[in-house]
């Protein structure tokens, strides 16, 4: 994307664009590597940039378990877990997909605990991240389970298939 404007199965240098139809995966993450690209042509901006993404994804889902138990020792404790687990040690010095999926879930997954502190499906918090989400892995689609799940213990079912619908 960064050098030809177009995700492409060619080789980078031959100018060409033989297209990719993402086999697996949107052009979500072909895209991120291009914005990162923008600041510095390197692999390691990209590992910079998504370390980032994923620390900042870390303390946000902390937040909205300290929003929803209103304990700091769980909020403390939460964020050094996810901060030392093996996924997020292992992951984002490789140049892969899985460190912003886990990034997007965990931001969806924050926005599941923001609407059960809030006592409603927020719409548009869910859906951005979905967006994200389904870009980057299209196996990400499966937190629209989580999400429905969410959406029926906090509201009717009909309430909760309206905003469902919505946020799809």
């Amino acid at each position: 994307i960064y050098k030809n404007f177009c995700v492409s199965i060619s080789d980078v240098s031959s100018g060409e664009c033989k297209p990719s139809w993402g086999e697996h995966q949107l052009p979500g993450y072909p895209f991120f590597i291009a914005i990162t690209w923008i600041i510095d042509e390197s692999l390691n901006s990209v590992r910079i940039f998504q370390c980032l993404i994923f620390s900042i994804s870390i303390c946000y889902i902390s937040l909205s378990i300290k929003s929803y138990t209103k304990s700091k020792n769980l909020y403390l404790f939460i964020a050094l877990i996810l901060s030392i687990s093996p996924l997020s040690i292992a992951w984002p010095r490789h140049i892969f997909t899985e460190t912003l999926a886990i990034s997007l879930t965990l931001w969806v997954f924050a926005e599941i605990i923001f609407s059960l502190k809030e006592n409603k499906l927020r719409i548009w918090q869910i859906a951005l991240p979905m967006i994200f989400s389904i870009f980057v892995r299209i196996d990400l689609i499966t937190l629209c389970i989580p999400i429905a799940v969410a959406g029926f213990v906090i509201h009717t079912p009909l309430i909760a298939i309206r905003r469902g619908f919505f946020i799809a």
